[in-house]
């Protein structure tokens, strides 16, 4: 029968050769940034698998977006390590970078709040003036 030659992946059992040499891990480049038009950084990003706006995200967020790509995976690089899947470092970047827009909003609406409330508390008569104002009467 056709099923006969074929087997599940599950029952294969991959053993790594102790006596094979180790794998070269490589450091990923940097481009020169400032001299890649939009187009070659775009290119770039969809070798990595990074995701972008054509519209929307400027040269600076997908300039920032490939540098932490490139920081993460040569991380790994230098510690020895295998960097992971270009997918995987990709959603780390792209969580990171929700992150610190979360972080960011928050730290503008609180310092708008802030200003608010100093507003505030400076419009209100202190108890000193009350006085100082009940005397005068």
């Amino acid at each position: 029968s056709e099923d006969a030659g074929e087997e599940e992946d599950s029952d294969i059992e991959v053993v790594e050769d102790p006596n094979a040499p180790p794998v070269q891990l490589v450091r990923m480049v940097k481009p020169l940034y400032n001299q890649l038009k939009d187009k070659q950084l775009r290119d770039h990003l969809d070798k990595v698998g990074l995701p972008y706006n054509k519209k929307e995200d400027s040269k600076d967020v997908m300039m920032r977006r490939h540098q932490a790509f490139v920081a993460l995976y040569n991380n790994n690089v230098d510690g020895g390590r295998k960097p992971p899947p270009n997918r995987e470092i990709s959603k780390q970047v792209m969580s990171a970078e929700r992150a610190r827009q979360r972080s960011e909003a928050k730290a503008r609406n609180f310092t708008k709040q802030q200003g608010l409330e100093k507003v505030k508390e400076s419009q209100k008569p202190t108890k000193k003036m009350n006085a100082q104002f009940a005397h005068q009467i």
